[in-house]
């Protein structure tokens, strides 16, 4: 007689969390049927499981708000394991600050989560690794970001996918700060030191692109059970695609009010130059620079072509990226520096776009506003071509989300008093129109305060410092300093002093790396003395040199972004996007915030 013991198998969980999303954009139409159909059956909403089931769809009409409202009226515990596990995951994607993500995170590392967790299938833990690993990043653990990454690599069999989820953690990892990657390759963990220092060592070769599969190569003998070293992250004719070397031809004007420009633009890209010297000597490249405000810039270009050369970069000009669309065809890849309506272009080989445009940086602003839950907001730009396009950029991407746009103010360059010009669109010129009434008809010694408009949620500011300087202290006085205020880049001067930039503490704008200390691997020191404009123009410059080391490995540039001077560089049908670095003015400083992640 046999006499067997039979552990208890545990039934998995099957499930789908794929209804579980915020939408990017509002539907109103949507959302106004939802909004219906609630107040219809408002009575009978009184359990849990519909609560959720109500904040699901307002979540996939867009509004974040809503959603979390019902979300807030909903007990737990009433809730069976797949609908915990769904109104886990909701509560996390509509949390739109760092307190809320901090106890969304530690709700998703419940005892409840991780024990459903164990018997979960693996379309529904892709998801909760996914978003634990999102999570972790916005709130800058990275160490704990990588590790879920590191999990969900392990569910995937797909060798395909898995190559894919590989160079999604690389790119995460190589857009860090150089210095939190050197820091991260002190870790116990040495799965994530592998991790850290591969993303180091693509790092060290940005400029220097000749030595990356040598680089990858030697990792690969350093980590050789890494998940990452059995699959090739670097293409294997790299050597064959970098050693075919010819001239660099610089197309630029050299006349007149684009000299200076120019000159600025030559000397970012001379910089980018010598430092990939100091990596490797061996990496001599001629540099030939063409005037194009001379002959023109077809001229040039076929002066250029004559040279032989291994890559051209021009269209400095609208007009000059005009002509240069003009080609039927590009044998050598040519980038073209001005955004001159290159999306009613399409996508030609060798043809790549690396603009000075606003747009990437205001795209990056909406998405940051919107889900932190910002709807209805004022703008404020100067009166100068940049300001005014920007403005106008940002009000048709706000718009296009489902935003409003309360009132938009534009101000001229002799502007002195800021409050006067606030007044009216924070309505406190209307509020003390009011209290003068009150005054005058029913008691002369009331004592009024004036207020201003509470329907707004966000200002966004366009304005060099000397303005924001005079703008947000105004903002302040008019009893608006509790309102967040969102900025770009050319908001900073990159001058350290702390009383400065005191009068715009709290605002939030989207910087480019090079401005913080570390994140580069050797700094730029630029002219603090040169205009924001010029400083701009110098880190294309810089950045354009990165390009040319890069772009003829397209197999390798169109998956793994870089980073840049002016942010970290991605290529995607054929145009250059550069994703910005976030920060906040604290105490007179600047200082390095986290994205809110998208959903």
């Amino acid at each position: 007689m046999f006499i067997m013991s039979c552990t208890p198998v545990q039934n998995t969980i099957n499930t789908t969390t794929s209804e579980v999303y915020v939408s990017a954009s509002q539907d109103d139409v949507l959302l106004k049927s939802i909004e219906k159909e609630t107040n219809e059956s408002e009575q009978e909403i009184k359990t849990s499981q519909q609560l959720l089931e109500t904040a699901l769809k307002f979540a996939q009409g867009g509004s974040s708000l809503q959603s979390k409202n019902f979300l807030k009226r909903i007990n737990p515990e009433e809730l069976n394991d797949v609908s915990f596990l769904n109104y886990s995951l909701l509560e996390s994607k509509v949390s739109n600050s760092e307190d809320e993500l901090n106890i969304a995170f530690q709700k998703l590392e419940s005892n409840r989560i991780l024990s459903i967790e164990k018997n979960l299938n693996d379309e529904a833990l892709i998801d909760l690794y996914k978003e634990k690993s999102a999570i972790a990043l916005t709130l800058g653990e990275l160490k704990t970001s990588i590790q879920y990454d590191v999990k969900l690599h392990n569910l995937i069999s797909s060798k395909e996918i898995k190559s894919k989820l590989h160079n999604e953690t690389l790119a995460k990892l190589i857009s860090q700060p150089y210095k939190k990657l050197q820091k991260c390759k002190n870790n116990a963990d040495l799965i994530v030191v592998a991790w850290c220092d591969l993303g180091l060592g693509i790092r060290d070769t940005q400029l220097n692109s000749q030595t990356r599969a040598d680089a990858y190569q030697n990792w690969r003998e350093r980590y050789p059970d890494h998940s990452a070293a059995q699959f090739a992250v670097i293409p294997n004719n790299v050597h064959d695609i970098q050693t075919e070397k010819g001239q660099i031809a610089l197309l630029l004007p050299l006349d007149d009010e684009y000299l200076s420009p120019s000159k600025n633009f030559i000397e970012g890209f001379l910089n980018g130059y010598f430092n990939s010297l100091k990596m490797n000597e061996e990496n001599r490249q001629t540099i030939k620079i063409f005037n194009s405000s001379e002959d023109g810039i077809l001229n040039s270009y076929q002066d250029a072509m004559k040279l032989n050369p291994q890559i051209i970069i021009g269209g400095f000009r609208q007009s000059e990226a005009k002509d240069l669309l003009s080609l039927e065809t590009y044998e050598v890849p040519t980038i073209i520096l001005n955004d001159f309506d290159q999306l009613n272009y399409p996508e030609r080989d060798n043809l790549f776009f690396f603009s000075n445009s606003q747009g990437d940086e205001i795209s990056h602003i909406i998405s940051d506003m919107w889900y932190r839950g910002i709807q209805s907001v004022i703008v404020i730009a100067p009166d100068h071509l940049w300001g005014v396009q920007a403005s106008e950029a940002f009000q048709s991407g706000w718009v296009e989300r489902g935003g409003i746009i309360l009132d938009k103010v534009i101000f001229n360059q002799d502007t002195r008093d800021f409050t006067d010009l606030l007044k009216r669109p924070l309505h406190i010129d209307t509020s003390e129109k009011r209290g003068l009434f009150l005054k005058r008809f029913v008691n002369s010694k009331l004592d009024l305060s004036s207020r201003r408009r509470n329907d707004i949620d966000g200002i966004v500011l366009f304005a060099y410092s000397d303005k924001a300087r005079q703008i947000k202290p105004a903002l302040n006085y008019l009893f608006a300093n509790d309102i967040p205020v969102y900025s770009s880049s050319r908001i900073y001067d990159n001058i350290e002093d702390q009383n400065l930039y005191r009068d715009l503490d709290d605002i939030k704008f989207a910087g480019m790396p090079w401005i913080l200390e570390g994140s580069l691997q050797q700094e730029l020191n630029i002219d603090e003395t040169l205009h924001p404009e010029y400083r701009q123009l110098y880190t294309r410059g810089f950045d354009s040199f990165l390009l040319t080391q890069n772009l003829r490995e397209l197999s390798f540039a169109q998956k793994i972004p870089l980073l840049g001077a002016t942010g970290v560089l991605r290529l995607k049908n054929n145009i250059v996007t550069k994703d910005p670095y976030w920060y906040q003015f604290k105490n007179g400083s600047k200082i390095k915030i986290q994205a809110m992640k998208s959903n």
